[in-house]
């Protein structure tokens, strides 16, 4: 058996006009590789295969994006705790929580921003985790149903 091998412009899986396209059976153009591309059967199992393979991208690449969001939480909470350090622990800070703005002092923000930076850091770190979990069975699953993914740009 031939693999699937799918077009690949940018992130997005393309699937063309129909999934004989998709399928590279190799030159000769035998009578037994015709009936096999007309099988809609097959076909209909290759579109699930891909659907699934374009699921399977789409939540590594929103994870991914999670991520990117988080990280740049994590600097903005490192950057306020820098800037609270250098103040006196009892001068007046406002805090948002929730959308609201609470009154408070640098004593009592510096330890809750920081807390949260850790937090923060922990959760990316277990969606790191999980991303790479997700890749993997991404991995196993195109090797599973023997899926090639090749890159063009048109």
């Amino acid at each position: 058996m031939r693999p699937l091998v799918l077009r690949v412009h940018a992130a997005n899986v393309r699937v063309s006009s129909t999934v004989r396209h998709l399928l590279l059976r190799g030159g000769g153009g035998d009578e037994e590789e015709k009936k096999e591309e007309e099988d809609p059967e097959r076909a209909q199992r290759d579109n699930q295969l891909i659907s699934e393979l374009q699921s399977m991208r789409s939540q590594c690449t929103q994870l991914g994006e999670r991520i990117t969001m988080i990280e740049k939480e994590i600097e903005e909470h490192a950057s306020a705790a820098i800037v609270l350090r250098e103040y006196a622990e009892t001068r007046p800070c406002k805090r948002m929580v929730g959308g609201v703005l609470i009154d408070s002092t640098v004593g009592e923000v510096l330890p809750a921003v920081e807390n949260e930076g850790a937090m923060l850091t922990k959760a990316v770190e277990d969606m790191i985790g999980k991303l790479k979990e997700r890749r993997h069975v991404m991995e196993e699953f195109k090797r599973t149903h023997n899926i090639r993914v090749s890159n063009t740009r048109q």
